[in-house]
C-alpha cells in the first residue's frame, strides 16, 4: 500500500490504462513520499504480484530485474516469431548498455 493505494489498484491502473511507473506516481502520488514503497511497486509492476513480504532492497531489486528480463526476452521472442523488429519495452525495464567490443551496437 502506498498513499492509500493498494498494490492491486496500482497494478490495475498500470495494466488497464497502460500507465508507466512515473504516470502512476503523477496520478496517485505513489512513490512520491518517503520512497520506501518504490522497490515494492517496481516488483508489483514487473511481476504482477500484489502480495509481497517485507524484504530488503537488494532482494526486491533482484526479483524485479529478473521479471523484467523475462518479460523483455519474451517480447523479443514474440517480435522475431511474427517477423517484427522486436518487442515493446517493459514498464521500468532497464536499458542495456552497449558492449564496447560490439562496435557501438547495443
Amino acid at each position: 500500500m502506498c498513499f492509500n493505494q493498494p498494490f492491486t489498484e496500482l497494478l490495475r491502473l498500470s495494466r488497464e490504462e497502460g500507465l508507466s511507473h512515473a504516470e502512476l506516481s503523477d496520478r496517485t502520488g505513489c512513490c512520491t513520499g518517503c520512497g520506501m514503497c518504490k522497490p515494492y511497486v517496481r516488483v508489483v509492476l514487473s511481476t504482477g504480484r500484489t502480495s509481497i513480504p517485507l524484504m530488503n532492497g537488494r532482494d526486491l531489486k533482484a526479483i524485479a530485474e529478473e521479471a523484467e528480463a523475462r518479460t523483455s526476452d519474451a517480447s523479443l521472442d514474440e517480435g522475431s516469431a511474427s517477423g517484427g523488429e522486436g518487442g515493446s519495452a517493459t514498464v521500468g525495464a532497464p536499458m542495456r548498455k552497449a558492449d564496447p567490443g560490439a562496435g557501438g551496437r547495443a
